[in-house]
């Protein structure tokens, strides 16, 4: 069986505060923060350089997944989802939860076959902070005046870098 996957998740063209009035990034910034504690803050010139270099993280991720390049995904990823996502038990759990029972060996057959297609033709509008060193990047969605969030990635910043933390079976 040959199975072919390809994706992409990009920030919108939209994402970025070029283009957008003074009441727009304001809102923006506080929906960004909104779900942090009150003893965290996060001031508006820094949520911007987060901002910034999320999608600039996104946007190599994005490339990364176009080539399949595994050992350069494993560059963005967290130790601590490394190691989670190579214990065989969790990979044979999440193997069963697919909806085509694929085997899950390693770590690379997650990036090729959860991880890829998890994000095919996924978008990224904005971020939220749920803390002030772990991050959500979302598609927005509209729905009759309520905005819905749609997480595509969780990030954790380590060492000054954002890194993706991947999910963990329930």
């Amino acid at each position: 069986m040959i199975l072919a996957v390809s994706c992409t998740s990009t920030p919108s063209s939209d994402s970025s505060s070029k283009g957008q009035t003074s009441d727009q990034k304001e809102q923006e910034y506080q929906r960004s923060i909104g779900n942090l504690a009150s003893n965290e803050e996060i001031s508006f010139d820094t949520f911007e350089a987060d901002k910034k270099a999320i999608f600039k993280t996104i946007f190599l991720l994005d490339t990364i997944i176009k080539d399949n390049d595994y050992n350069k995904w494993l560059l963005f990823i967290t130790p601590q989802s490394k190691a989670y996502w190579s214990n065989t038990r969790n990979l044979d759990k999440a193997s069963k939860k697919l909806p085509i029972k694929i085997p899950l060996p390693n770590l690379e057959s997650y990036f090729k076959y959860v991880f890829c297609p998890s994000r095919a033709n996924s978008q990224i509008d904005e971020i939220r902070y749920i803390s002030t060193t772990q991050v959500s990047a979302v598609h927005v969605e509209y729905e009759k005046n309520i905005i819905k969030d749609i997480i595509i990635y969780s990030l954790v910043k380590q060492n000054d870098r954002w890194l993706v933390e991947l999910d963990r079976l329930n």
